[in-house]
């Protein structure tokens, strides 16, 4: 009679084993959405290959002082377009890059925390 009760031990210890694993993994996803929360994100521009007034699209969750800057291909800053403090929400800046040679530039947004860039082409001169 003592050994029916075995089997119930042994699955109740693997459910339970079950449950603080799916818990732990659970508290790791959780933590990472916080900290994504707390950064601000920057979209890639649409097309590819950029000409004339580019559209840069970002979003901060709070309040926040960051730099927008335009890098050449060795991550020198050419240009800041920004510096300045941005509340909450979706935010567009716009930049006419006609000034610049054709090729392979960076845009960047920096604040106190973080620092986020992506590539862009620029072909203005045919």
């Amino acid at each position: 009679m003592e050994h029916s009760y075995i089997p119930y031990f042994f699955i109740s210890l693997v459910i339970l084993i079950i449950l603080i694993v799916y818990r732990k993994m659970y508290s790791n996803l959780s933590k990472e959405k916080n900290l994504q929360k707390n950064y601000c994100q920057l979209y890639s521009l649409e097309n590819k290959i950029a000409t004339g007034e580019i559209e840069f699209f970002f979003k901060c969750p709070d309040k926040i002082t960051l730099h927008f800057e335009i890098l050449d291909n060795k991550f020198k800053v050419i240009e800041t377009l920004v510096s300045k403090e941005f509340n909450s929400g979706s935010h567009i800046l716009r930049y006419d890059s006609i000034k610049l040679s054709d090729g392979v530039y960076y845009y960047q947004l920096r604040t106190e925390n973080q620092k986020t860039y992506k590539k862009m082409e620029i072909k203005n001169h045919v």
